[in-house]
């Protein structure tokens, strides 16, 4: 139960006000032109909606501490998704669960009858997520539930009927977004079910009916589909128009962890069907090639088991798998493998079982000390296999051990690993063939604004600007977590198809404050591109880049500071990519995964490509070729870039370049 004091303590850690932003938002690596809450720990953005001239953006928040706990819905709003003030928690757990992810839409027609015609009400739709049904090992421990406001978002009232969509047995049942559906005078609720999406409608906001699913057989399947967003957008220069379906998928990104694709289609009120045109870029289901040497024998002879997970599984079995107990309920143990010496890169094998990084899955340990952990994705490895590659070539010549850990009971609650191999090479893996937005690792929840007038006409989104593999491990103190930038979505028909591109919001442009052009001329010497900037020390910049690549072979653009830490971003036409590599960004040993190298293929790439960049304290934004391929990346300098140097390897044209130094959003923080 919160007390008085404890809700008077959460409401003033969260209100706003100068003093507070001066002081809090002066931290080290603390964004100055992103949203970031006041302190502690945020993720998904919720609720999006905008009204009464005021964009509205909710968002998943832990007054307690700076990584993940018991889900509240912070709040903020701002007059051009740029300036943003903070409000009050919004809504707060209660007797049904925690708030977790969904959205808001103004109830204009006042359906709900919660509102009236002069003053209809903004409704929320959230999941409620029962931690207690959780760990009794229930399934349906996530349902839907409503709140409306009356006074512009102000404040809260839970509907007294909630749930209003129960859970049918479930487990990861969750995230509506919910949108108007003009022809049939309907709401529709996009909802993440397992790794595909459901939809449901209603006529009043309260009562809901299933009407069809999407997914199982299409995009990328690694981790869990979470986020969903069902938007109907004008496909550019045709007069015509497309349902597009945004899904955030954990993990299975493109580049390691969280992730979100699109799909591309139609939906009538009763199910979304993709364009055939669009069904061509994607491909069913991964699949993997044995690689290597099997690690042999994989047998009880040569593995040691301790509780009662693995007692009857601890046998070597076709095809060379293992697998705790299902049979025994809360089951759990440890079955270890004989010490061997790793003499290759590269270890693979393929995981199922629940997903529980830390309690469940298989690890590696040198030294005794653990250094790789891998866990199912609430998967059957017999129908989902998921593909691991661990490269361990820090450790060859070391003595080391293999753990597969069941420490978990419940009908998740088991892990399966089959096929172990050592190889110089990781395991060849057919990739899954999906439409990613976005290519950097740290673009994940990504919703649209509900609400935005036709007026305006534009698609707005904005996401977490983080992954899940290292989240909550970030180096912040006060605060951990933020948002990208506000950016555009635009349907657009590229050489290879529909595409959904995006670009930030035109209303960035007025955080501009210095500009420097650049002459344009062949690239011989490298160029610094923020020589002429006064203010080169705050760190915050954006960069206008066009570039004649015909006689290139590699164009780099390198961010650094004086710290000797740098950012590169590479266009290597040799390999046909675009390149991230932050691995001596600054601050990276908190996570491994942090410092792989970002790659995106340049499919639609011509003789000529434009480049805006927005650098913040501790992020990246990459948007090429007007967003076609964009790259989001946390970076974490000790000293603010200053520098960026853009060189060539080839004859290559600079044809315009711009810099300008960005303001902080944030009143009194200009340094």
């Amino acid at each position: 139960m919160r007390t008085k004091l404890g809700i008077l303590v959460l409401a003033t850690c969260i209100t706003s006000g100068v003093a507070m932003a001066d002081e809090m938002y002066r931290e080290p690596l603390r964004p100055q032109f992103h949203f970031s809450p006041p302190q502690r720990w945020m993720n998904d953005p919720n609720g999006m909606v905008f009204h009464a001239g005021e964009y509205h953006l909710f968002y998943q928040y832990n007054p307690y501490g700076n990584t993940w706990g018991p889900m509240h819905w912070g709040h903020a709003i701002s007059p051009d998704m740029v300036h943003w003030e903070n409000f009050p928690i919004a809504l707060f757990p209660d007797r049904h669960g925690a708030m977790f992810s969904g959205s808001a839409v103004v109830d204009q027609n006042n359906t709900s009858g919660l509102g009236t015609e002069g003053n209809p009400a903004m409704v929320a739709l959230f999941t409620y997520h029962d931690a207690i049904a959780e760990s009794a090992g229930r399934k349906d421990f996530q349902a839907q539930g409503m709140a409306y406001s009356l006074d512009k978002g102000r404040t809260w009232v839970k509907f007294a009927g909630n749930p209003v969509l129960p859970n049918p047995g479930i487990q990861d049942f969750r995230d509506p977004k919910v949108s108007w559906f003009e022809p049939q005078k309907k709401w529709i609720m996009t909802l993440a079910v397992s790794d595909h999406v459901s939809f449901y409608s209603s006529k009043d906001l309260k009562t809901w009916t299933h009407e069809s699913d999407f997914g199982e057989q299409w995009g990328g399947h690694g981790g869990v589909w979470e986020c969903p967003d069902l938007i109907e957008m004008p496909v550019e220069g045709e007069g015509t128009k497309k349902t597009v379906l945004v899904v955030s998928l954990n993990p299975g990104g493109p580049n390691g962890g969280s992730g979100t694709q699109y799909f591309v289609g139609h939906f009538d009120g009763h199910a979304f069907m993709l364009d055939r045109e669009f069904q061509k870029r994607l491909a069913i289901t991964p699949s993997a090639q044995r690689m290597g040497s099997a690690f042999d024998p994989f047998s009880d002879v040569q593995w040691k088991a301790s509780g009662n997970a693995f007692a009857a599984e601890a046998a070597l079995r076709p095809p060379l798998s293992i697998r705790s107990s299902k049979d025994i309920p809360d089951a759990t143990g440890v079955l270890r493998s004989r010490p061997f010496k790793i003499e290759k890169r590269n270890i693979n094998f393929q995981i199922g079982g629940g997903r529980y990084p830390g309690i469940a899955g298989m690890q590696l340990l040198v030294d005794d000390v653990v250094v790789r952990t891998e866990t199912g994705r609430n998967n059957d490895l017999a129908e989902h296999p998921v593909t691991v590659n661990w490269d361990v070539s820090a450790w060859i010549g070391k003595s080391a051990t293999l753990e597969i850990v069941d420490g978990v009971g419940g009908d998740w609650g088991y892990t399966e690993v089959s096929d172990i191999r050592f190889s110089d090479k990781p395991a060849s893996i057919k990739p899954v063939i999906a439409a990613w937005l976005d290519y950097g690792t740290d673009n994940y929840a990504g919703v649209s604004w509900a609400g935005v007038p036709r007026s305006d006409g534009r698609t707005l989104m904005v996401g977490w600007m983080n992954n899940w593999e290292y989240a909550q491990k970030l180096p912040t103190e006060g605060w951990r977590g933020a948002m990208t930038l506000p950016r555009e979505l635009k349907l657009s028909r590229g050489k290879h198809g529909l595409e959904l591109i995006s670009v930030p919001v035109k209303e960035l442009q007025v955080l501009r404050a210095e500009r420097v052009e650049l002459a344009s001329g062949p690239i011989g010497e490298p160029i610094e591109l923020l020589d002429q900037l006064n203010a080169r020390s705050s760190g915050q910049f954006e960069l206008n880049i066009d570039v004649d690549l015909r006689g290139t072979k590699a164009l780099d653009l390198v961010l650094s500071s004086k710290a000797g830490e740098k950012t590169t971003f590479r266009i290597d036409r040799s390999s046909g990519q675009y390149k991230l590599d932050r691995s001596l960004s600054g601050v990276t040993k908190f996570s491994h995964p942090f410092n792989a190298i970002q790659t995106a293929p340049m499919a639609d790439a011509g003789k000529k490509i434009s480049l805006q960049i927005f650098v913040d304290r501790s992020s990246i934004e990459i948007f090429v070729d007007g967003g076609r391929t964009v790259f989001t990346s946390l970076l974490f300098p000790t000293a603010v870039y200053d520098s960026a140097v853009l060189s060539a390897d080839g004859e290559t044209t600079l044809l315009s370049a711009q810099a300008y130094e960005l303001r902080s959003i944030w009143a009194g923080t200009s340094r």
